[in-house]
């Protein structure tokens, strides 16, 4: 039986849609997890397809991408989030997301490009009041940086929309990674299908997805409309290029 795994945020459920229908009739087997702990599966040979963050990719030299599809945004998503209580020029200290691989890279690659700073990478917590207790500023990502509150003397910044600001291109979150061997066109069929049945059911995800027990409609609805897109075309494929390109260099490792 095939085994995918997938992320286990609001934003995968239109890729996953009818993934989760073709597990619930034994077709395929489907876990989800955190960005993280999916590296370390398909890294153990645990997992045949996975959806992987991109910042993990060279991790997988062997494997295969498929083509055409993953999780991407062409501004502000609201996903993902820099957190500051200090202007970024006075940046010290950065708290990391403890199940991040691309937002951590892709901040500390702002920090850089944008802000002309190298803050001391530190690893957050699981809380956002947590992380700013370690450092000048935190990382959040995923569901937490979509619905949480943010205190109000907070400053905060949206990763991808500074991308977009930087460089005029998309950005590419997560792509199906394959082991060898194991794509070839009925995986990607199966793949396709997946999504168009959750494109389809939008409004369902949006009305049915819970967050701590509490749901989200307009928000969820939102996002999953306009902050993020699952088409992979040739601007995508270039700002994943040249995302890799400049996050060739080991990125700071966290401290603590």
């Amino acid at each position: 039986m095939l085994r995918i795994g997938a992320i286990s945020y609001l934003n995968t459920l239109p890729l996953t849609f009818g993934l989760r229908q073709a597990a619930q009739k034994g077709r395929i087997s489907l876990s989800h997890a955190h960005p993280a702990e999916l590296t370390r599966q398909l890294q153990e040979k645990a997992l045949d397809v996975a959806l992987i963050s991109v910042g993990a990719l060279d991790r997988f030299p062997d494997a295969e991408i498929v083509p055409g599809l993953g999780i991407a945004t062409s501004g502000p998503c609201r996903s993902v989030l820099l957190i500051s209580r200090r202007p970024m020029d006075e940046l010290e200290s950065l708290a990391l997301d403890p199940h991040s691989h691309t937002s951590n890279r892709l901040a500390q690659l702002l920090c850089r490009r944008r802000w002309g700073c190298a803050p001391r990478a530190v690893s957050g917590t699981e809380t956002l009041a947590g992380s700013l207790e370690l450092a000048d500023a935190a990382i959040r990502i995923g569901d937490k940086a979509l619905f949480e509150s943010i205190p109000p003397d907070c400053e905060v910044h949206d990763l991808s929309e500074l991308w977009k600001c930087e460089t005029g291109l998309p950005f590419v979150f997560a792509v199906w990674v394959a082991q060898r061997g194991v794509l070839d066109a009925k995986l990607q069929t199966l793949l396709e299908r997946s999504l168009d049945a959750g494109l389809n059911a939008i409004d369902r995800i949006a009305e049915s997805y819970r967050w701590r027990g509490r749901a989200y409609p307009e928000i969820a609805r939102e996002y999953l409309t306009h902050g993020i897109h699952y088409r992979l075309g040739a601007d995508e494929c270039e700002a994943l290029d040249l995302f890799l390109q400049e996050t060739l260099e080991p990125v700071a490792e966290p401290r603590g």
